[in-house]
């Protein structure tokens, strides 16, 4: 795998201070290759007028968010635009309302990071696709007309906005763009300026998200995806509230199989409660169960069907980190040309003693603390030549865990041929 300058120094400056970093995710994926080859079937799958629905299920810090950026990224590399939300407090999942309002307000694109304008930056960039083109009177009028059949008050609200955008009517297009987002304070007055009374509530809510997606096909993108994240919170709530959560999770599940929500895709990440709880999970409600629950799941563990509705993921186990540990030196070395000496036997020894210090279960906070440090390491390592650090850590690491003897898995020493520092290749 080849990677530029610029990949090398976005990865390697956001893990120094501690973050994902928000593009070349997939640097860092490592032991998600069945996962990401589904995901990518899938979208492609979505890309072609169907619509699907997806859970990834796992314990905390197995990483179900990591692997969601992940999927966002390829999203926006096949064209799609994609909406991150998140069950907490104020979005409960139980109306779809509130929903609609979430998945507007979260919106990116390839090229668009600022979700608070990325609304109108999708068109935006289409009007000025259109800006020297003679037939831009009608296309426009093309796309309207197309929308007017989904929803006659989306289609006044959007013509008032792209009137308001061409005449430079900030004001007006600010009021036509909230109303579309699905707010609801607005003023009878302000409506008044684009001819439209009512806002979007529970019953025009899914009408008002089909017409946007297939506005989003007409100029010119693959659909929308939807991730949520932490969907298992909604365990935890009234059962009232619980319930209209899963009759949601149906009726999304059934409009999207159908293909009455075509070119779009929800992917929904929560933790094994949400599937596993006998009293308040997902069993509980026997319709949505039926759509999502094989029967084969409780018989053999040891077989994967990455085609279900529900992917369940591990955490990473001392082999994948292996492989991540070596990308990062890879990444580190091209950035900043140098050649740093380390034996592969260095390298497996830090990492079974680092994953023994957790107690052989590292969450997505302490793979972020361990490539941040990791990092650090390496920096350290290039500006200071002469200095291995990293053999340093690994005898600190071997007094920490001096109860337990050192060691090498032979599983994992047998699984990678040793190689010379200046050898190190991606994984």
């Amino acid at each position: 795998m080849q990677i530029t300058e610029l990949q090398a120094s976005r990865v390697i400056n956001a893990l120094k201070i501690g973050v994902s970093p928000k593009k070349d995710l997939d640097i860092l994926c490592v032991g998600r290759d069945l996962e990401i080859e589904e995901f990518d079937r899938c979208l492609n799958y979505v890309k072609e007028s169907n619509g699907m629905i997806k859970f990834i299920t796992g314990e905390y810090g197995t990483g179900k968010s990591f692997l969601l950026q992940v999927i966002g990224e390829m999203a926006k590399e096949k064209g799609f635009v994609v909406s991150k939300i998140q069950v907490d407090q104020g979005m409960k999942f139980n109306k779809l309302d509130d929903i609609y309002y979430a998945i507007m307000h979260n919106l990116s694109a390839k090229g668009i990071f600022n979700s608070e304008s990325s609304f109108e930056d999708l068109f935006r960039r289409w009007i000025e696709k259109l800006k020297d083109d003679d037939a831009k009177a009608e296309k426009i009028k093309t796309v309207i007309e197309e929308i007017v059949q989904y929803n006659s008050a989306f289609a006044i609200a959007f013509t008032s906005y792209i009137r308001a955008r061409i005449n430079n009517d900030l004001e007006l297009a600010s009021i036509s763009s909230a109303w579309i987002k699905g707010e609801k304070s607005l003023a009878a007055a302000a409506k008044a300026r684009f001819n439209v009374k009512s806002a979007v509530d529970r019953t025009n809510a899914l009408d008002f998200l089909r017409t946007f997606i297939k506005l989003l096909t007409l100029i010119g993108y693959s659909g929308l995806l939807v991730l949520v994240d932490e969907m298992e919170l909604v365990v935890e709530e009234r059962r009232d509230i619980r319930n209209s959560a899963y009759e949601i999770l149906r009726t999304l599940i059934d409009l999207c199989a159908s293909g009455e929500l075509s070119n779009c895709m929800f992917v929904f990440a929560g933790t094994n409660q949400l599937f596993e709880d006998e009293e308040r999970g997902i069993r509980t409600y026997s319709a949505l169960q039926k759509r999502i629950v094989s029967d084969f799941d409780r018989r053999d563990s040891s077989l994967r069907d990455l085609r279900r509705p529900v992917v369940k993921i591990k955490g990473l186990g001392t082999e994948e980190l292996f492989r991540l540990t070596k990308n990062i030196i890879f990444i580190h070395k091209q950035l900043y040309k140098w050649t740093p000496f380390l034996r592969d036997e260095t390298i497996k020894e830090y990492v079974e003693l680092t994953y023994r210090r957790f107690g052989n279960k590292l969450s997505g906070v302490n793979i972020r603390e361990y490539l941040k440090k990791l990092v650090d390491i390496l920096d350290l390592m290039e500006q200071n030549p002469g200095n291995n650090l990293l053999e340093k850590e690994v005898e600190l690491l071997r007094m920490h865990n001096r109860e337990v003897k050192p060691y090498v898995n032979k599983n994992l020493h047998d699984s990678y041929i040793e190689n010379d520092s200046k050898d190190i290749t991606l994984a």
